[in-house]
C-alpha cells in the first residue's frame, strides 16, 4: 500500500508491503503508524520470525548482525580507530536526532547514532566502541581533501538520564565536546508517552500514566527503602516520563565532571524557530566552517492520536515549575518554560 509520512516537513510517499504496526519513513526516519494491519498472531511468517528471534536470543554468538562486513572490519581494525570528539544528547524526543542529521551533511563530520556504549554496553572493551568510528588514515585523507578538521561524534539522546554516564565519559574521553538539546519538559513528557504508546509499550491513558508516576515518586520520597537500586539501563528509561524532565539535576551531574566551556546547550524551540542559526552555532562550536546546502526538515517526528487534558497540563506545569527555575539559575538564562 502507499503510505504518506505524517511529518508536515516531509510528506514523503512510499510503498509499504509489510505487516508491522509501524515503519520508518525512508526520508526523515519518523515512525509512521500503519493503519491497516493484518492480525499477526495467525500469520505463519510472523510465527516463524518469532521462533527465529527467540533462537537468536538463546544463541547470541550466531546473531547475523555480528557478521556484517562493516562490523567485522571495524572490530579487526578497532585499535587503529579514533574516539569521538563530541557527543550529542538531551531531553527525550528533543530534536537531537534532527541535529545529527543536519551535522552529517558537512563533509568533515562523522557522527554515529545510538551506540549506547556509556550506558549498557560499557562492559565491552573500549576497542569495541572505537570500532564504530573512522581510522586515523580516514581522518588524514578527509582533512587533506577538505582542508578542515574531521570531527567525529556520537548522538545518543539518553546519555542525559543515566547517572553513571558522565563519569564514564570523563574517564574515556575527558576532552570531549558536549552538545545538549533540551525540550520543554511538558512537551517532552507528552511526546515520550506517545512514542511508547505507538510502540505498544504503554497502554494507560496519558493522565493515568502521569498520576501513576507521581504516586510512585511520592512513595519513594517518603520511604527510601522502597527505591529500586537497579544499575541496569532500562530502570532509568521505561515508564519514567516525568523524572526525565528535571534537567537541572541531570546537568549538575555532567558539570561535576566537565567544564562549562565543553558544553553547547540550547533548546528544541531555538533549533526549530531558527534552525540555520543554531546549526551554524554548532559547527562553530566544533571549529568547523558552516555549510549552507542543508535541507532543514525535521526528523523522527511523532504522530499523536490524542490530546493533553488541560488539568493534566496544569498539574505538569506546577510540578516542573521549581525544576525549571533551578535550570534557569544553573544556565543563567530564562528559558520561558
Amino acid at each position: 500500500m502507499k503510505i504518506t509520512c505524517h511529518n508536515k516537513d516531509c510528506k514523503f510517499q512510499f510503498e509499504y508491503n509489510g505487516n508491522e504496526m509501524w515503519t520508518d519513513c525512508p526520508k526523515c526516519s519518523s515512525k509512521v503508524i500503519i493503519k491497516e494491519t493484518s492480525s499477526r498472531d495467525d500469520d505463519d511468517n510472523s510465527r516463524f520470525r518469532n521462533y527465529l528471534r527467540n533462537w537468536v536470543r538463546k544463541h547470541p554468538k550466531y546473531n547475523p548482525y555480528n557478521f556484517s562486513k562493516d562490523d567485522i572490519l571495524g572490530k579487526i581494525t578497532s585499535k587503529y580507530r579514533l574516539l569521538p570528539d563530541f557527543l550529542i544528547f538531551g531531553g527525550t524526543r528533543s530534536g537531537a536526532m534532527t541535529l545529527q542529521r543536519y551535522l552529517i551533511k558537512h563533509p568533515t563530520v562523522y557522527c554515529k547514532r545510538n551506540i549506547h556504549f556509556f550506558e549498557y554496553t560499557i562492559t565491552n572493551d573500549v576497542n569495541w566502541y572505537k570500532s564504530h568510528f573512522p581510522t586515523e588514515n580516514y581522518k588524514n585523507k578527509t582533512e587533506k581533501k577538505f582542508n578542515q578538521p574531521l570531527r567525529i561524534g556520537e548522538q545518543t539522546g539518553t546519555y542525559m538520564f543515566y547517572p553513571e554516564v558522565p563519569s564514564r565519559v570523563q574517564k574515556t574521553i575527558p576532552n570531549v565536546k558536549l552538545i545538549a538539546v533540551l525540550r520543554n519538559p511538558i512537551d517532552m513528557v507528552f511526546s515520550r508517552y506517545n512514542h511508547m504508546r505507538n510502540q505498544g509499550i504503554e497502554v494507560s491513558p496519558f493522565d493515568e500514566a502521569v498520576n501513576m508516576e507521581i504516586k510512585r515518586m511520592d512513595i519513594i520520597e517518603k520511604d527510601e527503602k522502597l527505591k529500586i537500586h537497579n544499575p541496569f539501563f532500562e530502570n532509568s528509561m521505561i515508564f519514567n516520563y516525568i523524572r526525565h524532565g528535571n534537567y537541572a539535576e541531570k546537568l549538575k551531574d555532567w558539570f561535576k565532571h566537565f567544564s562549562r566551556e565543553q558544553f553547547l546547550i540550547f533548546t528544541n524551540t531555538e533549533l526549530t524557530n531558527d534552525t540555520a542559526k543554531f546549526v551554524k552555532k554548532t559547527f562553530e562550536f566544533l571549529d568547523l566552517e558552516p555549510i549552507n546546502n542543508i535541507d532543514y526538515i525535521k526528523h523522527n517526528v511523532g504522530e499523536y492520536s490524542n490530546k493533553m487534558d488541560n488539568s493534566t497540563k496544569k498539574k505538569l506545569e506546577d510540578y516542573f515549575k521549581p525544576f525549571n527555575e533551578e535550570l534557569n539559575k544553573l544556565l543563567e538564562r530564562n528559558l520561558n518554560w
